[in-house]
């Protein structure tokens, strides 16, 4: 198992508290990853490729370092248009969608299991100035993401992908 973070910092962390048999860190840019073709059988990615400059990339990269007809498992939020096109993408790039679901609710409730903790956590450690900012970050109750995924208007899914054969 491999945990890929373009943060040498979040690498560090992980290195520091995180000891598995068979589990490292390497840190590496999603859109291009420093790993040889066919490595591996499967890929997980939760919530982090909404922050990419081009998903299309990271999709070429997924498909790349994956073995034939391994599986991609991955899950994201984008607003309601967005998620059309996401879902394009991950045809262009040569997966087949084996099954997607809206986990909008899923994720609230998730969220509302962990309010106190962040909350605590917030009015410990950030300042007052940036607490406005956390909230919208952590999804905390009454914040502006919190309400877009209450209302639909992000949609957060989850989808297993499978690599499929590019035709010749």
């Amino acid at each position: 198992m491999l945990g890929v973070d373009i943060s040498y910092r979040a690498i560090e962390f992980c290195q520091r508290y995180y000891h598995r048999p068979g589990l490292c860190f390497l840190q590496g840019d999603a859109e291009s990853l420093p790993l040889d073709s066919m490595t591996f059988d499967a890929i997980i990615n939760i919530e982090s490729s909404y922050g990419y400059g081009h998903v299309e990339r990271f999709l070429q990269e997924a498909y790349r370092i994956l073995r034939p007809h391994g599986h991609f498992l991955f899950a994201d939020y984008r607003n309601r248009e967005d998620m059309e096109l996401l879902r394009q993408h991950f045809i262009v790039a040569g997966f087949k969608i084996h099954k997607e679901e809206q986990i909008n609710l899923q994720v609230l409730h998730a969220l509302d299991l962990d309010e106190g903790q962040k909350q605590q956590a917030i009015q410990r450690y950030v300042p007052w100035g940036l607490s406005k900012v956390f909230h919208y970050f952590a999804a905390m109750k009454g914040s502006k993401m919190y309400h877009a995924l209450q209302s639909g208007e992000t949609d957060y899914r989850c989808f297993v992908l499978q690599k499929e054969e590019r035709r010749r």
